[in-house]
């Protein structure tokens, strides 16, 4: 037997708010570093931005007037990848910012316990 899975991928109005949150991003940061955006189509309907450094990521998240405290740095240790991640919320739709580029580092496994082992290896 041959299961299939489906899921309901919302129609374009209901991700009408996710685009129109997307412009309200464009009219706070037009001027801030070129981003990577996705409108992710799960539901509930999100936005993703990606960073390409550290430093970009930085200006937005300062832009946008987002608590350092709420930044995470995470880590895929097999892939040598560290990046920066927080999430927000616009004009209603939840939005998820990523820095990457983080130099996965003996400094950065202090920060990431769980790499240690393979950084200093």
């Amino acid at each position: 037997m041959n299961a299939q899975i489906t899921r309901e991928i919302p129609s374009l109005a209901q991700q009408a708010p996710a685009a129109e949150a997307l412009m309200g991003l464009a009219q706070m940061a037009g001027d801030l570093p070129a981003a990577y955006i996705v409108i992710h189509a799960s539901m509930p309907v999100h936005i993703a931005v990606q960073l390409d450094t550290p430093a970009q990521f930085e200006a937005w998240r300062t832009a946008l007037q987002v608590p350092a405290e709420s930044v995470e740095m995470l880590a895929e240790p097999s892939a040598d990848m560290v990046w920066l991640a927080t999430d927000m919320v616009v004009r209603g739709v939840a939005v998820r910012l990523t820095g990457h580029g983080v130099a996965l580092s003996p400094e950065t496994a202090e920060i990431l316990p769980s790499v240690t082992a393979e950084v200093t290896a």
